[in-house]
């Protein structure tokens, strides 16, 4: 069952030496859905689900990245902004995805 969570990296739950990739980024009316899963249990995709999104921005590490999808899912990290708004920022290996949220919701993609 998907929940608020501020363990959310704990709930992706890898496996020893399992490579995670950003699989999709999607963005709609304040809400964005980053889905992330692995090529070992490509079945298993995880999303992580974040409401009242603003200041969404996405940045290009080199002029020849293209920001295509799956990337390397390199680090999620976040800084609090207020009691319960954090700035957040998503790496993967060609691009940077920042914006503000509460905590996300964490679960396992539907069919």
């Amino acid at each position: 069952m998907a929940k608020d969570s501020r363990n959310f990296a704990q709930e992706l739950n890898p496996v020893e030496n399992e490579l995670f990739e950003i699989i999709s980024v999607e963005k709609a009316n304040g809400e964005l859905k980053i889905v992330l899963g692995t090529s070992e249990r490509a079945l298993a995709d995880t999303c992580v689900h974040f409401r009242n999104v603003t200041d969404f921005a996405v940045h290009l590490f080199e002029d020849e990245d293209t920001g295509d999808l799956p990337q390397t899912f390199n680090s999620f990290d976040y800084v609090v902004r207020d009691n319960s708004v954090f700035e957040w920022i998503l790496l993967g290996d060609e691009s940077e995805w920042s914006f503000i949220a509460p905590y996300p919701v964490v679960g396992k993609c539907d069919s």
